[in-house]
């Protein structure tokens, strides 16, 4: 378990060569204590693109230890991404899971996030879709494995 009482972080590097701040941390972008960011997705994926509707704009990032989705926005500010939306702990338990794991941007416009646990922290993966204009759920699908 996480331990600091210091804030997680996304860090913002840069990592243009010719730059004179070449490999320094520009900008930290503050989540929470503990959260535990894993395997971030973005809301948009390649096969989106030439779409006018959508765009590759905000990072997101699941959350083991606190069963969070944060959405940081990357476009407005690429070197200094901004916190734009939580799905909160209580959202994932009412969709009746826990510990989003990865999320992966689909060619729908959609985001599906695989989680490793049910609502309770049983160990049941599932999946959620996620409405990448409203960063709400939109879809719980149930996942059996047959093992």
């Amino acid at each position: 378990r996480h331990k600091s009482s210091e804030k997680d972080y996304l860090a913002t590097v840069d990592v243009d060569p010719s730059s004179a701040s070449f490999c320094q941390v520009l900008h930290r972008t503050e989540l929470a204590v503990g959260v535990e960011a894993h395997h971030s997705g973005w809301n948009a994926c390649s096969s989106c693109f030439g779409r006018s509707d959508v765009a590759r704009s905000h990072l997101v990032l699941p959350c083991l230890e606190s069963s969070q989705l944060f959405f940081v926005d990357t476009a407005s500010a690429p070197r200094a991404p901004k916190l734009a939306s939580v799905l909160p702990t209580e959202d994932m338990k009412a969709a009746g899971v826990t510990f989003p794991h990865t999320a992966h941007c689909l060619a729908d416009g959609n985001i599906m996030v695989s989680t490793l646990g049910a609502a309770k922290g049983e160990a049941k993966g599932s999946f959620l879709l996620i409405d990448a204009k409203t960063f709400k759920v939109s879809v719980f699908i149930l996942f059996h494995c047959c093992c």
